[in-house]
């Protein structure tokens, strides 16, 4: 897949189209980048703390037997910073990182 993901126009032809051809799948690559985890198996983690979530997110996409699926299903790297101020200037350097 790509390194960083492509602009929203690059999408527009999939969800303009009821059927999708070759050539539209190759041209416009779509992926599910997931953050975060907040249903599993019809239970609600949305009071579960994040780093659980997160540690069974990784483990779900590690463990999807669906070869398509698992390389459809990217997880987001995790963003640190040392305090609001470092995530702030993260936020700011987004749109350059292609991560907006």
């Amino acid at each position: 897949g790509a390194a960083a993901p492509l602009p929203f126009a690059r999408l527009q032809p999939r969800i303009a189209r009821k059927t999708l051809t070759k050539k539209v799948l190759a041209d416009s690559p779509a992926a599910l980048l997931a953050y975060d985890l907040l249903e599993a198996h019809g239970e609600d983690l949305r009071m579960t703390p994040l780093v659980e979530r997160r540690a069974r997110l990784d483990s779900l996409a590690v463990s999807l037997e669906n070869p398509l699926a698992r390389d459809l299903l990217r997880v987001s790297p995790l963003v640190c910073g040392a305090d609001w101020q470092a995530l702030a200037a993260l936020r700011e350097e987004s749109r350059a990182r292609g991560v907006e």
